[in-house]
This record gives structure tokens, sequence and C-alpha cells, in this order.
């Protein structure tokens, strides 16, 4: 008799996978983590600093890329404000994935606020974010939890999925997503 392939973690199975992620020392993990975390707002605020400088400069805030084509893209943010800076490791977030940062920095630039006057900007606009989210780089083919997550989503069913850090969880739910919003509200 042909065993059925079955889907999903019995209780035992869930039960092990605790006990082994629960047996690392959550102490080390957490101090790495705060570092990391410590690390990148140190970056930002110095990024801060030097768009502050920059503005003063030139009377409003600089003319930037949301996510640069390349390290040598001159629109990208870390090559427009250059001048500014002196150590250009500012521009990475430690706790990015090592894959986004191929372009010269892991932040993404909200481009809307290109030329404008930094006090002028209303209260909560954002100016950079750490590109962990969907970005402009050059993905050609879906990883492994992308291949298995998206057409589900796309067809409109749940999900959960798990699958190691920098391996594209995020854009496996976001991009179907907003996919799908795009198209327009569902047809009952």
């Amino acid at each position: 008799m042909e065993r059925k392939r079955r889907w999903g973690f019995t209780y035992v199975e869930i039960a092990m996978v605790t006990s082994l992620v629960t047996s690392v020392s959550m102490t080390a993990y957490q101090a790495v983590k705060k570092g990391k975390e410590a690390n990148c707002l140190n970056n930002l605020r110095q990024v801060y600093i030097a768009l502050n400088i920059c503005a003063m400069d030139y009377g409003a805030l600089p003319e930037a890329r949301f996510f640069p084509s390349s390290a040598s893209d001159p629109r990208g943010i870390h090559n427009v404000l250059k001048k500014y800076v002196s150590n250009p490791a500012i521009f990475y977030c430690p706790s990015i994935p090592e894959e986004l940062n191929k372009s010269g920095t892991n932040y993404l630039w909200n481009d809307l606020v290109n030329r404008n006057d930094l006090s002028s900007l209303p209260q909560g606009t954002w100016i950079m974010t750490e590109a962990t989210a969907v970005s402009e780089l050059d993905y050609v083919t879906p990883t492994p939890i992308q291949q298995q997550a998206i057409p589900p989503v796309l067809a409109g069913r749940d999900l959960i999925g798990c699958a190691q850090t920098g391996t594209g969880k995020t854009a496996a739910f976001a991009v179907p997503i907003l996919q799908r919003l795009q198209n327009g509200p569902a047809r009952a």
C-alpha cells in the first residue's frame, strides 16, 4: 500500500523543533541582536546629520533614488552624501542580510522627499528605512520559500511559512498581496 504524502506538522515535530530552538542561549542571541540594532540606529543618526549638512548647503534635501541600481549609481543616497560622511559603512545596517549590500547601501530612500525642505515635511514622514522588505534588487528567480508561497497567496488561500532569515519570506507574502491589491478588489 502506498503512503499518502502528508502536509503540515505533527505536535511531536513542532515540540521537537521548539525544544531545539529554545535550547540556544536567548541571552546570547538577544545581546547580538541588540548590538546590531544599536549599530543600525547609530548609522541612521549619522546619515541624518549628513542629510542636515547637505540640506544646509543646498537649501533642501538631495535628490536621490529609492534604491540604487548599483554601488556606483550617482543617485544612490550613499553617493549623493559621500562628501558629508567619513565612513561609508554608515549606509549599511549590519542586521540586514548580506545579499542586500551589493548596491552600496541597504537603506531605502523616500524619493518623495527629494528637494524638499527637511523642516517642511509632515510629522511622521519617513526619510530612510532599512531594506528588509521588497526592494529593487535583481531578483531573477524566486527563492524556494517564494516558489512555494506565492501561488497559494495569489490564489487567496491562507498560508503559514517557515524559512531561514534572509531567504525572502517578506517578499514571499508581500509581492502577491501587492499584486492582488493592484488588480483591484476580489470578485465574489
